[in-house]
């Protein structure tokens, strides 16, 4: 398909069996191979489980569910960077889709709200954030696409389904590469599991402009 892929060092999509072979307990990445663990209490069923709907998807139980892709370098940023991809769920209270945020070492998010708004954050420190959050209704049981960037002395902007971004200035230094791992599905404190299905996560060490944003929206939209 026709995506980004100008600084695309992140791309995890279960449509693809060198993404997830439809078995097992590892997810990868396509462009690092950065692996990831699939988890949750007890193992094997009890963990995501693949879907075979909108080309592959990966179900998430809101109890326990989550990926860990430990803390790979590709993933430290340390100043432009941008997050996207897919999701669906109808289920209230706080769902955490993407992050590197373990409650003591934090760098930023992509979540949806207890409101049904989704807010991108990234961290000045492990104690304030800054945040830019969407208009509310993102948890109707459709699917949807976010795209979260910071481009440093711009600020940070989430785009949803392709449209006019919510955005936040801010110019100083933010806190974007600690020691909690990189995660989907879940905060890495054990808090915030995501109830509902994840698809076709993608991160680049740049700030995509809206252009490109629209670009990755609608080159996947009629999976979706």
């Amino acid at each position: 398909n026709n995506i980004v892929t100008d600084g695309l060092v992140f791309y995890m999509d279960p449509a693809y069996k060198i993404s997830y072979p439809r078995s097992g307990t590892t997810a990868t990445d396509i462009i690092n191979n950065i692996a990831g663990t699939l988890s949750g209490a007890g193992g094997g069923n009890n963990t995501p489980q693949w879907e075979n709907t909108n080309n592959g998807v990966f179900d998430f139980d809101g109890t326990d569910d989550y990926i860990d892709f430990g803390n790979p370098s590709a993933l430290q940023f340390t100043s432009d960077f941008s997050i996207s991809g897919w999701f669906k769920t109808s289920a209230g209270g706080n769902h955490r889709i993407f992050s590197k945020d373990d409650n003591s070492n934090r760098s930023y998010l992509v979540q949806v709200q207890s409101n049904g708004s989704v807010i991108g954050a990234i961290f000045v420190s492990n104690s304030t954030s800054k945040l830019a959050t969407s208009s509310t209704g993102f948890d109707d049981g459709n699917w949807h696409h976010f795209g979260f960037t910071y481009e440093e002395g711009v600020g940070l902007k989430l785009y949803m389904d392709g449209g006019t971004p919510a955005t936040l200035s801010y110019t100083a230094a933010p806190n974007l590469s600690t020691a909690s791992d990189v995660e989907i599905g879940r905060k890495g404190n054990g808090t915030n599991y995501f109830n509902g299905n994840i698809a076709s996560v993608k991160a680049y060490n740049r700030a995509l402009s809206a252009g490109e944003v629209l670009q990755n929206y609608q080159a996947q939209k009629e999976r979706f």
